[in-house]
């Protein structure tokens, strides 16, 4: 019984894409203390995602030198670019990318319907950067999860995350992607 996690008190856009205001931003250095805290707690039974920030923050050393000094309860960078506001495939979220490439952490990103989290992007980073394993969360949340599962069946560093996919399009990306 495992289960891995990520903290988005820092996300930087709220529900209507309006920014966070600056008094209540959570930096993107506390809000993975944070939660780094509570997996040290509990290391044998929770394993951590790294949030970013780079809409309004960097993949700046202190955020490395976090990864380097907890690499053994890290498993992940984590990337929600509807709440960053911010696309995938940008290049501030790149040097996050690289910074997993380093690491050899995989991706996790939030997938959906908007164009900052559509899923062709991450499949475009996949084949860009090709040692990192890239996740699609939801496969595509508020869609029919076509687009997603066509295009995670193409690259071997590409994987689908099945929170909020209904069942049948589970089964479908099983039988077309593998299990």
């Amino acid at each position: 019984d495992f289960a891995l996690c990520s903290c988005g008190s820092a996300v930087e856009v709220d529900h209507d894409q309006n920014p966070i205001p600056d008094e209540d931003q959570v930096t993107q250095h506390d809000n993975n203390e944070r939660m780094l805290r509570l997996v040290r707690q509990h290391a044998k039974r929770i394993g951590a995602f790294m949030w970013i920030k780079p809409r309004l923050e960097s993949c700046d050393q202190d955020f490395e030198d976090m990864i380097a000094s907890n690499r053994d309860i890290i498993y992940g960078i984590k990337v929600h670019p509807y709440h960053s506001k911010m696309a995938f495939n940008s290049e501030k979220v790149q040097d996050y990318i690289r910074l997993a490439k380093k690491y050899d952490l995989p991706v996790v990103s939030h997938t959906s319907n908007d164009y900052e989290s559509s899923p062709q992007l991450v499949y475009e980073m996949a084949l860009k950067y090709p040692d990192v394993n890239f996740v699609m969360c939801h496969m595509g949340l508020a869609t029919d999860n076509q687009e997603a599962i066509e295009l995670i069946a193409k690259l071997p560093n590409l994987y689908g995350d099945t929170a909020w996919v209904r069942a049948d399009m589970v089964y479908q990306a099983i039988k077309i992607c593998g299990s």
